[in-house]
C-alpha cells in the first residue's frame, strides 16, 4: 500500500525564500562592470575590447539568473504560505470534530 505521508519544514522553506530574495538584493546593488578593471589597467585594446564582450555577456546572464531566483523566491514563499495555511485549516477542522465528539452523549443501557 502507498504511503502519502509527507513533512514540510516550513520555517526551512521561508528560510530559503528569504535566504535567496537577500542574494537577489546583494547581486541587484553591484554591476558586473564595478567587478572588472577599468580600461585603463587592461592596457592593450585587444583585451580592452574581449572583456567589454565578456563583460556584456555576463551582466545579461547574471540579470537571467537574478530574474529566475527572484521568480524561484516568490514561488517559495508562497508555496510556504499555502502549507501555512492549510495547516492552520486542517487544524481548525480537527479541533472542530474533536468538539464534536466531546459533544456526543451515550446513553447508559
Amino acid at each position: 500500500m502507498a504511503d502519502y505521508s509527507f513533512d514540510v519544514d516550513l520555517g526551512a522553506l521561508v528560510a530559503a525564500s528569504r535566504g535567496m530574495s537577500s542574494a537577489i538584493e546583494l547581486m541587484r546593488a553591484k554591476d558586473v562592470a564595478d567587478l572588472v578593471p577599468d580600461g585603463a589597467a587592461l592596457g592593450h585594446d585587444a583585451v580592452r575590447s574581449a572583456t567589454a564582450v565578456f563583460v556584456e555577456r555576463w551582466e545579461r546572464g547574471i540579470t537571467t539568473l537574478v530574474q529566475d531566483v527572484d521568480e524561484l523566491a516568490g514561488r517559495l514563499g508562497r508555496v510556504a504560505m499555502n502549507y501555512a495555511d492549510l495547516d492552520t485549516a486542517g487544524q481548525s477542522a480537527i479541533s472542530a470534530v474533536t468538539a464534536d465528539v466531546r459533544a456526543v452523549r451515550v446513553m447508559a443501557p
